[in-house]
């Protein structure tokens, strides 16, 4: 889609200031399709090429005229594209397509002066310019098609067409385009449906629908498909919703199996049998590698469906569901009819979190009768449209049909992690009235397009015509900008340091008063305090924010991996409120630092407000002993300890996972630690059998005693045969001496030792 931010400087500069002050936004002009001898007709979507030029495209019966161009459908009813321009307000250009049966214009996209439209055609043959597509479905059943339409001197020609053929119902209901990208939803019934070189197989049971998504490249002559995927299950699945960026596309539709399968993840259906379930889902594109990243399913206990899904600061899903609610994720709509018989329109904003959809808040518009959300326009805001019965509430704002359905359109604000709608406005007559598409334009113009059954009312301005056939038209609005002020700036401010506040506001502003006293847009704060600026606008109104600036004493808080085994990687995460840059002593400049060996990091943390706060943490290397008993009796209790600090998990060799290990045997035992950088360390210990000994001389002098000793690790008391209860015995005479020894789990052991007293020489 072609976007206008590049524009919107110039245009602000020029809009009048008396526009700027209108009240809420009321239609401005309404132009419309002219019908020829009862026909009938209505834009289904519509894009634009620059400021100042519109392409719609829709469908139509008998005889239609656009501007100077006059249209006959081939038989039942034909597709159109038509160019409308903003300065002469009308039509200057239009192109039919189709053939003898029915075609449908499901969505349409503009790439520069390229438009790409899908639908889906019954006609034996469906004639797009000089390009066709013959049917590949039997008994009047449909195939999908996607064309290209270029001009040329303002003469448009269609630059090639591709189908999606089989036996069964085939069709595309859903395109977005970004650069020569063109992604594609839709459905199939065949058995096998055929995209280009590619081919689908249905899993489900024989005429159940399976969702399709698609990627085409149109750098080929012809444009060609680069890939397509199915969602699949055993009932009815549809992808019904698409858009495309840089780095990836998403999708959403529907399912009733209660299994489906998207994105080769399976969803699972919240109330099978009750309806239809919703499905998100991600695909990522880098150069040539399309990669499936997640899908992820909401729904209700009624029948939910989905019509539009873009990229607004995350992903905006709308669409509308029956029940009594529906949920995302944490989040529960509950339907405005208790019954839950009829449908309200919903809004759901969502972000991707790489593994899925987390929501950030969702809106319901609905009362008592029937009500859808159709597309979603992002623009500095967002934009929703749809169609509602009777009276419909939207937030605060309450809207009334003037009759059967009538079309909506409103203004969604974002305020933090919720949204509320600015204002909503409708349009429509006593006839069935619908909006199909929205769209950005000229000088804060916002652009509606779908079909209405006269007489119907948009503000002051009537479309009239027969009441019996509905009207395509495009509808204009002004939308006067909400008075927004705001402050940016750092929140924190060091003694010694200063912090930047800057006013933002919008649009045009004419003065500027701080609290400090300054009239410039920013102003530099050195104490903290609560600082205030009032903006004064071209309109003369006023507009007040405050920033609160604190005090800084920021606290760096580091964790991670404070053991780290040999050969191995760990990590280091540092965190503190604030902080806008890091450095470590190892060069490292971001706030995670992977590290190959032990040793003491520093990490300095940067802020906003110019000052730094650092912080060391010592990494030691793992290490793992074991301590307990040398010596055990048999069956006497003792308990071995692995000291590791830092290991989050033990394994001994008898099973046991505990840091101590109980044993009543000696034996070899063994343990293995596991730190959290995923090393592991082993140790062993011997544990034996205690055994009594005696150490001393065996042999001694006359007059010179022999010392005995028996000192055991882990005795506890000692008997000699001479009735000594020490651990050492000093003797003077000749015999054997034994010594029991009491162990500290009760179990004894006893030893001997010879000593002999050699008698004392003569002296010659």
């Amino acid at each position: 889609m072609v976007r206008y931010f590049l524009f919107l400087l110039f245009l602000l500069l020029i809009i009048p200031a008396g526009l700027r002050a209108q009240a809420p936004p009321t239609w401005q002009q309404l132009s419309s399709i002219t019908h020829v001898n009862g026909a009938r007709s209505r834009i289904t979507a519509q894009d634009a090429y620059d400021w100042q030029t519109i392409y719609v495209a829709g469908e139509f019966e008998g005889t239609i005229q656009l501007g100077g161009t006059q249209l006959t459908s081939a038989g039942g009813v034909d597709g159109f594209v038509a160019r409308w321009d903003l300065f002469s307000n009308s039509f200057t250009w239009a192109a039919r397509f189709g053939g003898v049966g029915t075609e449908q214009v499901a969505d349409f996209e503009v790439n520069g002066t390229q438009a790409y439209i899908v639908g889906s055609f019954r006609s034996p043959t469906a004639a797009f310019g000089n390009q066709s597509l013959a049917l590949t479905g039997t008994g009047g059943k449909s195939d999908g098609f996607v064309v290209s339409l270029d001009e040329v001197d303002r003469t448009p020609y269609f630059a090639w067409a591709q189908s999606v053929q089989g036996p069964e119902e085939e069709r595309l209901t859903s395109i977005y385009v970004n650069g020569r990208l063109l992604v594609v939803g839709g459905e199939f019934s065949s058995a096998t449906a055929t995209l280009g070189t590619f081919s689908l197989t249905n899993t489900g049971v024989v005429g159940s629908r399976e969702g399709i998504v698609a990627l085409l490249d149109d750098n080929s002559v012809a444009g060609s498909f680069r890939w397509v995927q199915a969602v699949t299950g055993p009932g009815d699945e549809s992808v019904t919703a698409v858009t495309l960026q840089p780095r990836g596309l998403y999708f959403a539709g529907e399912f009733t199996s209660s299994q489906c399968l998207v994105n080769n993840r399976s969803l699972t259906h919240s109330s099978p049998g009750a309806g239809r379930d919703l499905f998100m889902g991600a695909v990522a594109l880098s150069g040539i590698t399309i990669t499936p990243t997640w899908a992820y399913a909401v729904g209700g206990p009624g029948d939910d469906q989905a019509s539009s899904i873009t990229v607004f600061n995350g992903l905006a899903l709308t669409g509308s569901f029956r029940g009594q609610n529906i949920r995302f994720g944490p989040l529960t709509l509950t339907n405005t009819d208790p019954s839950g018989l009829t449908s309200d329109a919903f809004l759901v904003k969502a972000s991707d979190d790489g593994v899925g959809a987390t929501f950030a808040w969702a809106l319901k518009a609905g009362g008592a009768g029937n009500d859808r959300g159709r597309r979603i326009l992002r623009s500095n805001t967002l934009y929703w449209v749809g169609d509602f019965e009777g009276i419909a509430t939207i937030g605060p704002h309450r809207l009334t049909s003037a009759g059967a359905t009538d079309a909506f359109i409103t203004k969604v604000e974002e305020l933090g992690s919720s949204a509320a709608p600015a204002w909503a406005q409708r349009a429509g007559g006593p006839g069935a009235d619908e909006a199909c598409a929205v769209l950005p334009g000229f000088q804060e113009r916002f652009y509606m397009g779908g079909s209405a059954t006269p007489p119907a009312q948009f503000s002051a301005l009537t479309l009239s015509g027969s009441s019996s056939a509905p009207v395509g038209y495009l509808a204009v609005l002004f939308d006067i900008p909400s008075l927004r002020v705001s402050i940016t700036g750092d929140t924190l401010v060091c003694t010694g340091s200063q912090v930047q506040l800057t006013a933002q506001a919008s649009p045009t502003v004419q003065s500027y008063r701080w609290s400090t006293g300054a009239t410039t847009p920013s102003i530099t704060v050195s104490q903290p305090g609560v600082y205030s600026v009032t903006v004064t606008f071209n309109s003369g109104e006023t507009r007040t924010a405050q920033h609160t600036v604190t005090s800084a004493a920021p606290v760096i808080r580091v964790t991670g991996d404070t053991v780290l085994c040999s050969g191995s990687t760990g990590q280091l995460q540092a965190t503190a409120a604030g902080a806008t840059a890091w450095r470590w002593n190892t060069g490292a400049t971001t706030a995670t630092l992977s590290m190959f060996q032990p040793g003491t990091y520093t990490v300095t943390a940067q802020f906003g407000s110019g000052c730094t706060r650092t912080q060391q943490v010592l990494v030691r290397p793992a290490s793992l002993t074991i301590t307990g008993p040398d010596a055990l009796c048999a069956g006497a209790p003792a308990l071995l300890t692995a000291v590791a600090p830092g290991a989050t998990a033990y394994r001994w060799n008898t099973g046991a996972t505990t840091a101590s290990l109980p044993i009543t045997q000696p034996g070899s035992y063994s343990v293995e630690a596991l730190f959290p950088s995923g090393c592991r360390l082993t140790a062993s210990y011997q544990v034996s059998v205690p055994a009594a000994r005696i150490a001393g001389d065996s042999v001694g002098c006359a007059g010179q005693p022999v010392r005995l000793r028996a000192t055991q690790r882990g005795a506890t008391a000692y008997l000699w045969n001479t009735g000594a209860a020490d651990s050492v015995l000093t003797v003077s005479q000749s015999g054997t001496y034994s010594v029991l020894v009491t162990y500290g789990r009760g179990c004894q052991q006893s030893a001997r030792h010879l000593v002999r007293i050699l008698p004392t020489l003569p002296i010659l």
